[in-house]
């Protein structure tokens, strides 16, 4: 099963808090193919904003090194977008939620790993949370 990362969890990895080591080591398990995962580019720019902004603490280059660690990162193209038009959700999803949920579905991917609960209104989308069962809930121990 390949995932899908969301921003949450490469900016979690990176600050100080509860869930810093969990996303660590996911970072560490999709960089020797032990875990499969993709992201987008989406996903990257939104990283590089927050990074650009100071505000959460990320550190200068961390955009660019998670843009190193996933072997295939997924374009935000026009089929994305014209997907993300047609999508609804129960709860409050932004268009970034439907960007990234559009992508999971044009590349069939049905997990994505987000500590954002917005993505628990697609239905078909499962949201796994960088937390104490993450890899219980990826198959690993």
């Amino acid at each position: 099963m390949t995932v899908f990362v969301d921003a949450t969890v490469l900016a979690l990895a990176v600050t100080t808090g509860d869930h810093q080591l969990v996303c660590r080591r996911l970072l560490l398990e999709i960089a020797t193919g032990s875990v499969s995962a993709t992201t987008s580019t989406r996903v990257i720019e939104e990283l590089w904003s927050l990074e650009a902004e100071s505000a959460l603490g990320i550190p200068i280059g961390t955009a660019a090194d998670a843009f190193q660690i996933f072997p295939e990162i997924l374009p935000v193209d026009e089929w994305v977008v014209q997907s993300a038009f047609g999508l609804t959700a129960r709860g409050p999803a932004g268009p970034v939620h439907l960007i990234h949920a559009a992508t999971c579905r044009v590349h069939r991917l049905d997990a994505i790993i987000s500590a954002d609960t917005a993505f628990d209104g697609f239905e078909w989308l499962r949201r796994i949370g960088p937390d104490a069962t993450l890899f219980e809930a990826l198959g690993q121990s």
